[in-house]
């Protein structure tokens, strides 16, 4: 009634943490909360069947991976408008993981 809440914002926040959870005091801020998280689960579990599958069948092709590929796989903040489409600082930094791959096996 009448109070003011300051809201502090970081861009290297991914998003909620169970913590909030003990938080929140709502019902429906608990649900936003659980879904998100519930959501992140389900795309962290597509991934690595993703990765899994990549590197089977990178190795019955008698390929070597040189790096996971979680070790490519970038936050959002990375990118433009579009998943594919990295910003200058996302580019930089895939940049440095494959020069630091490739010294591996060179």
């Amino acid at each position: 009634t009448g109070d003011f809440v300051e809201v502090m914002t970081s861009s290297s926040s991914h998003g909620p943490s169970r913590d909030w959870l003990n938080i929140v005091k709502t019902s429906e801020a608990k649900a936003k909360i659980r879904a998100w998280l519930k959501k992140e689960q389900r795309e962290s579990e597509i991934w690595r069947q993703f990765a899994e599958r990549l590197e089977v069948s990178l190795g019955v092709n008698g390929y070597i991976p040189i790096s996971r590929v979680d070790d490519y796989l970038f936050p959002g903040r990375y990118f433009y408008d579009t998943d594919y489409h990295l910003t200058n600082e996302g580019a930089e930094l895939r940049t440095r993981q494959l020069l630091y791959d490739l010294r591996g096996i060179l």
